[in-house]
């Protein structure tokens, strides 16, 4: 072969000194610092923001700039809003309330049940609380998941098309067989 590869030398692909046009403060940025000056005149207290020798910047106070009398839940009286009151409500907590029966929609829905139960011929027995859970019940030849059945179709089409799938020694692949089924027995 009569030719030769050059490879031309490669330019700066970083552009330098172009035009970055200025748009202003980002709104989150103007809202954060309108949000700052807010608070640091409510609470009296200024955000001082401490400069290392990396160039990072620490925002923690010292304990000496913090008010450590202070509970922020508390108004400067104190904590003794949560005491239990001592002086009297001015009003009776523990009076009889008036016992009218059961209420009508309770006493309608009764009446709906008794005359859905007498109509129908048919007493509505309600299953009993179990707190264990009901075991898994496999179904022989009971109705089938869609998708399984189309996993079965496909899978006796290709067998009849390349021949039986032997399956690896027991538990091989992680396959579960019927002798390690967790079955119910009917009885």
């Amino acid at each position: 072969m009569d030719h030769e590869l050059t490879i031309p030398e490669k330019e700066d692909a970083k552009k330098k000194n172009y035009f970055v046009p200025n748009f202003g403060a980002d709104t989150n940025i103007v809202a954060s610092m309108k949000n700052l000056d807010d608070s640091e005149k409510g609470l009296s207290h200024e955000l001082k923001v401490h400069v290392d020798g990396d160039g990072s910047f620490t925002l923690l106070q010292t304990e000496a700039e913090m008010n450590l009398e202070s509970d922020p839940i508390c108004s400067s009286a104190g904590c003794d809003q949560y005491k239990h009151k001592t002086k009297p409500l001015g009003y009776n907590i523990n009076y009889p309330v008036a016992n009218f029966g059961r209420d009508h929609d309770i006493n309608d829905n009764h009446a709906s049940l008794g005359w859905a139960e007498n109509s129908l011929n048919h007493k509505w027995t309600w299953k009993e609380y179990s707190p264990q859970p009901d075991p898994v019940t496999y179904y022989d030849g009971g109705p089938m998941d869609g998708d399984v059945a189309a996993s079965i179709k496909h899978l006796n089409e290709q067998e009849g098309i390349h021949g039986s799938w032997d399956l690896p020694p027991k538990d091989y692949v992680g396959i579960q067989l019927d002798e390690n089924l967790n079955m119910i027995e009917e009885l």
